[in-house]
């Protein structure tokens, strides 16, 4: 089976400013800076969270993805086929 990834799909990864470093706590701050910021320019985003999981995961519960149109996604759920059927 194949799909497209949110890779080909013409959605861009926004680069972190001013969090660097890996780790779930700044993933955290960019996903919660990306909706802070989105809220303030009045633009509409979508918070994609995983809720619940079955077998092996790329992602546990609780991941999340800011899918903003305006500046691209922020964090990820797992990249591949799921990520790119919750974008589509």
């Amino acid at each position: 089976m194949s799909c497209a990834t949110s890779e080909g799909s013409g959605w861009r990864r926004r680069q972190p400013s001013g969090h660097e470093g890996g780790g779930a706590l700044s993933e955290a701050r960019r996903t919660l800076d990306a909706l802070v910021e989105a809220a303030q320019a009045g633009r509409p985003v979508v918070l994609a969270t995983i809720v619940r999981a079955r077998g092996s995961t790329p992602r546990g519960v609780g991941s999340r993805m800011v899918i903003d149109p305006a500046e691209g996604l922020v964090g990820t759920i797992g990249g591949g086929c799921g990520e790119a059927q919750v974008i589509a």
